[in-house]
């Protein structure tokens, strides 16, 4: 997991060393369909909400939330929590809220189980 400590020059050359790294990937495997292109695509919105580039967060999320919804499981989880906080990200609330509850409604553990959950 990045932390994007090196100032806003060192940020956006680990960002574009990420993106090339993704685009690279996303063209051998021909899209976001293979689990590898897609795992790149979640990391990448992680990239891009901690440098603040949440149109390119949106567009990626846009992109691969059904194809995680398909995947199920762990793949809708990570999927809807970045997907989430881009819609906070853009004052879109209401949206962000239904997300969340549906989030919300995969994990089967109570409060008191798994804090760090909720």
């Amino acid at each position: 997991d990045e932390e994007f400590q090196d100032g806003e020059d060192g940020n956006a050359q680990r960002v574009k060393h990420l993106e090339d790294e993704f685009g690279a990937v996303y063209k051998k495997a021909g899209g976001l369909d293979d689990v590898v292109s897609l795992g790149m695509a979640l990391d990448l919105v992680g990239v891009y909400l901690k440098n603040y580039k949440i149109a390119k967060a949106d567009a990626i999320v846009k992109d691969a939330l059904p194809r995680c919804r398909k995947r199920g499981g762990v793949w809708l989880i990570k999927a809807l929590n970045h997907a989430s906080t881009v819609r906070m990200k853009q004052q879109r609330h209401q949206e962000a809220l239904v997300m969340l509850r549906e989030l919300e409604s995969l994990i089967h553990f109570d409060p008191s189980e798994a804090v760090e959950l909720y």
